[in-house]
């Protein structure tokens, strides 16, 4: 029994698979990175009960708990649209998760750039956090604007 292929749905099934495996390896490495910033924040010769370093420390800490939530959001999505990527339904749950994504990508980002910014100004030296955000927000789009170009041939494909 020869089973026919819907446009769009290999690249969904891809997309998603890759969604997995960024998403588990985003927590484990939100979750070191949350721990080792805060703790070398709280070390720094600069910091003050308090002060300004607290303060920033907390908004990098916050930065890294939304890309905690963000990595689950991302597994949660590769797992939908893997599951979704055969079947004849419409795949408008995962073009919506999708956008959730990059959204949460660029509110992550901008809290972690305001967090670093004061961390700068509170005498922490070598950060450079706009080139690096810029990076970071155009490379955590790739996968769900791929999944969504994928998501749309499939609606397509089954005239949706």
């Amino acid at each position: 029994m020869n089973e026919q292929i819907i446009p769009g749905s290999k690249m969904m099934k891809v997309t998603g698979i890759l969604m997995i495996i960024s998403g588990a390896l985003s927590i484990i490495s939100s979750l070191v990175v949350k721990g080792a910033t805060t703790l070398l924040l709280l070390l720094s010769a600069a910091y003050e009960p308090g002060g300004d370093l607290e303060k920033a420390s907390g908004k990098i800490g916050s930065a890294y708990t939304i890309f905690i939530l963000l990595g689950i959001v991302v597994l949660a999505v590769g797992i939908i649209a893997t599951v979704q990527a055969k079947k004849p339904v419409n795949p408008i749950a995962v073009i919506v998760l999708c956008a959730l994504v990059v959204i949460l990508t660029i509110v992550a980002n901008i809290v972690l750039g305001t967090g670093v910014s004061a961390a700068t100004a509170a005498g922490v030296e070598g950060l450079n956090p706009v080139s690096s955000i810029i990076i970071s927000i155009i490379s955590s789009a790739v996968l769900p604007i791929l999944c969504v170009i994928g998501s749309l041939k499939k609606k397509k494909a089954l005239n949706l």
